[in-house]
């Protein structure tokens, strides 16, 4: 394996150059983001983004952003960047890897961004923990947003008027142009391809009593969306409405007799226009214009609190946690009524990841580590659970699948000293759906991420400055792998080889 390093002996002659006073505080930095088919960094304190070709095989390359970066987040074509003085906010539109910017004046100096799926329009926003930037007002109205037409550079500030103090998150419409906005109490809906189009919704039962969500899902075709709230057994349900060009919303409640503490929700394309509700007690499969012929509904003994999505109409539903007494896994067909429990030997360590129909479950305990498999079946007379549990060396740290392929790709720490003999202390396992044909990749160091980046798959390190290694794909071997250690100082200091 190949080992790059970005060299520190440039590190004296910096600090007292041009570029010193970046060096005067700690370090501050994000990532990695994917963007492009690339690696990304923030390094906040220099103000630089960082970017790390897996093809090219160079090392990393930095460039510089306008002011102290405020907010980040992957585009279809690179990063979008939030910078600038408070008095002269901007937000800067990356293209990778070139590094050619287009720069959009804002209207305010937002600290967050969230980037639609299909890359066309962003939402930004204020954290309500972060002060005001240098330069901007020292008061703001958190209830202000900017709208971002991404390819025609335009930015649109628009004030909302919720009674709540910020919004907590953002939801894009998959495939549509709407962004729901939720705060805590309220929820709004605004279009970004024309963000005069809007509707706020407070979320208030006819006794005052507030209702925060918690969680929001658009329906596949778009008309609908599913709210779950803190402490209500109900799903509330705003059908998306056109009244002479402009947006309204009608509000339902779902809900099944007898449904306690509602854990979970979920849509699938292959459930249609009905969203899934896991209770302590019940699964339900609940219409959303409220047909009551429409729903669906299983018994549960097991407290279950996640609900997986197989495909064509297939769920799996298992706890999350470490208890021991939280072992149960079930999967449910809605539409056949059939429902079948089973158990796994050790409580899961993260969300189950899917491919090619399979569910895959990180499993944690012990000296070593444990992944089981699960798929399920349609016989003619019943639904079928089969779990195979596989042994994996180490803990398993992180999961991240490749699609094409439909391989599973696990973080490894092996939780061993290295010695002479064997300087292994991590390592990525790669497993494929079906066949359930494995392979691995031992690293020098424990894997605290792993992730599929463009046609290879890397694996980060714990390490502040920055300590990815990177393998091919098709290609988990040693040889040909490449670690790359000190990646934020890329750009700033010299690259050495060893």
């Amino acid at each position: 394996m190949r080992r790059l390093l970005f060299s520190l002996l440039a590190l004296a002659t910096v600090a007292c150059g041009s570029r010193g006073a970046r060096w005067d505080e700690p370090l501050e930095a994000e990532g990695p983001f994917v963007a492009a088919d690339r690696l990304v960094w923030l390094n906040r304190t220099a103000s630089l983004l960082v970017v790390l070709d897996p093809q090219g095989g160079d090392g990393a390359r930095a460039f510089d952003m306008v002011g102290r970066i405020r907010g980040a987040a992957p585009w279809s074509g690179g990063m979008a960047i939030l910078g600038g003085r408070g008095d002269a906010p901007t937000l800067e539109i990356v293209r990778l890897p070139g590094g050619e910017r287009r720069r959009i004046a804002l209207g305010a100096a937002w600290d967050e961004i969230a980037v639609a799926p299909d890359g066309t329009h962003a939402v930004l926003r204020f954290d309500p923990d972060v002060p005001p930037a240098a330069g901007a007002p020292p008061v703001r109205n958190l209830n202000e947003i900017g709208v971002v037409d991404l390819a025609a550079g335009s930015a649109t500030t628009v004030v909302l008027q919720t009674e709540a103090l910020v919004p907590r998150a953002v939801v894009f419409q998959p495939g549509g142009t709407l962004a729901a906005l939720l705060f805590d109490n309220a929820i709004a809906l605004v279009d970004t391809a024309a963000p005069a189009r809007r509707v706020q919704v407070p979320l208030k039962l006819r006794d005052g009593t507030a209702l925060r969500p918690a969680e929001a899902l658009f329906s596949p075709d778009r008309s609908f969306l599913f709210v779950r709230a803190v402490g209500s057994e109900d799903v509330l349900t705003l059908e998306l409405l056109e009244a002479a060009g402009a947006l309204d919303v009608s509000i339902n409640f779902l809900f099944v007799a007898g449904g306690r503490s509602l854990q979970d929700i979920a849509v699938a394309e292959a459930l249609g226009n009905a969203v899934v509700a896991l209770y302590a007690s019940h699964v339900a499969l609940l219409d959303a214009t409220g047909d009551s012929g429409a729903t669906h509904v299983a018994a549960l003994e097991p407290d279950l609190d996640r609900i997986t999505d197989l495909g064509d109409g297939l769920l799996l539903l298992t706890a999350q946690g470490f208890a021991t007494d939280r072992l149960s896994v079930a999967a449910w067909d809605p539409a056949a009524g059939r429902l079948v429990v089973d158990r796994l030997e050790r409580p899961l360590a993260g969300a189950p990841v899917v491919a090619n129909g399979e569910a895959f479950l990180p499993q944690q305990g012990g000296t070593t580590g444990a992944l089981t498999v699960a798929r399920v079946e349609r016989d003619p007379a019943r639904l079928r659970l089969d779990l195979q549990a596989l042994q994996v060396a180490g803990q398993i740290t992180s999961t991240a699948v490749d699609g094409a392929s439909g391989v599973v790709f696990l973080g490894l720490d092996l939780q061993r000293p290295a010695t002479v003999d064997d300087t292994a202390t991590g390592g990525v396992a790669a497993i494929t759906a079906g066949s359930l044909a494995s392979d691995g990749l031992l690293l020098d160091a424990p894997v605290r991420q792993v992730g599929v980046v463009g046609g290879s798959i890397y694996a980060l390190h714990d390490d502040r400055l920055g300590d990815v290694t990177l393998a091919p794909l098709r290609s988990l071997r040693r040889e040909d792998a490449v670690r790359y250690e000190g990646v934020l100082l890329g750009g700033l200091f010299d690259r050495g080889e060893e």
